[in-house]
């Protein structure tokens, strides 16, 4: 079953043998958003018949959010395209929980704070932080 909610949540209610994907292409959304707004699913844990899950929105926005995930259970940096509902996580050092990540203008770099404390930049072509 699928609502929307008056709070303009979007909610899905699991059926038998759901996975990510088939949930994914049942509502037409990325596995990766659906994934990120509902870290259980990552998991591998089965869900049980009426398990509510939340459903990324389309929206028709453009660009591209960073922020700080919880999906492999520890701060990772994760960017979010506005436009697919694409989201990755990137392989860097631990940032730091209270980290607020900034994408530079061009969308190349992120400047985060890491898990020492200290200002790090992620190159995001190359793929590594300093």
């Amino acid at each position: 079953m699928y609502s929307a909610g008056a709070d303009c949540e979007t909610r899905y209610y699991t059926r038998a043998d759901d996975t990510p994907a088939s949930i994914a292409e049942l509502l037409g959304v990325p596995v990766g958003g659906l994934i990120e707004l509902n870290p259980v699913l990552a998991s591998g844990c089965p869900l049980p018949e009426g398990y509510m899950i939340t459903v990324p929105a389309l929206h028709g926005l453009e660009g591209t959010v960073v922020g700080v995930s919880d999906r492999r259970e520890r701060p990772d940096l994760v960017l979010l395209d506005l436009g697919d509902g694409s989201c990755s996580c990137l392989p860097t050092a631990a940032c730091a929980w209270t980290s607020a990540p900034v994408l530079s203008p061009d969308g190349r770099l992120i400047a985060y704070q890491g898990a020492d404390g200290r200002v790090r930049v992620y190159d995001i072509g190359a793929g590594s932080d300093s």
